[in-house]
């Protein structure tokens, strides 16, 4: 269940709010459920805690694959 892995990942990020990875994977919650503002959001603010976050990366990955912009995709696969 998506909502239940973005709460509990808000959750963790509440507690540990320089955490990039609850930010992250919450994005990846939003990411799966199709809300592409939300998920885009928690991306570039767990970035702005960790610009290497790997999270992220798969994370830019799967949006611009739903949005079918497969160049997009590869440039962020391949981390430029």
């Amino acid at each position: 269940d998506y909502d239940l892995a973005i709460s509990d990942f808000t959750a963790a990020h509440a507690l540990k709010p320089k955490d990039a990875d609850a930010l992250a994977n919450r994005g990846m919650g939003h990411a799966w459920k199709g809300d592409t503002d939300a998920a885009t959001r928690d991306f570039a603010a767990a970035r702005s805690l960790d610009p290497e976050n790997l999270i992220v990366m798969r994370g830019e990955v799967l949006l611009a694959m739903n949005l079918a912009d497969f160049e997009l995709a590869v440039r962020r696969a391949s981390h430029t």
